[in-house]
């Protein structure tokens, strides 16, 4: 992945009081600004996602 290093730890729920298509807008516009600004990077690229969605902080 050009040499990106990418470590994904993602912990939710199964239904979520938002819409699929709605999240998934979201997380793939996030996604690719993280990933054109990686590239403009020499080295030391990483990227590091952690979603965590806990029912009862919200």
């Amino acid at each position: 992945m050009n040499d990106i290093d990418v470590t994904v730890d993602i912990i939710i729920p199964k239904e979520l009081p938002v819409e699929i298509i709605d999240l998934s807008t979201i997380l793939t516009n996030l996604l690719d600004n993280a990933l054109q600004a990686l590239q403009q990077l020499k080295d030391n690229k990483k990227l590091n996602i952690k979603m965590t969605y806990k029912k009862e902080c919200c």
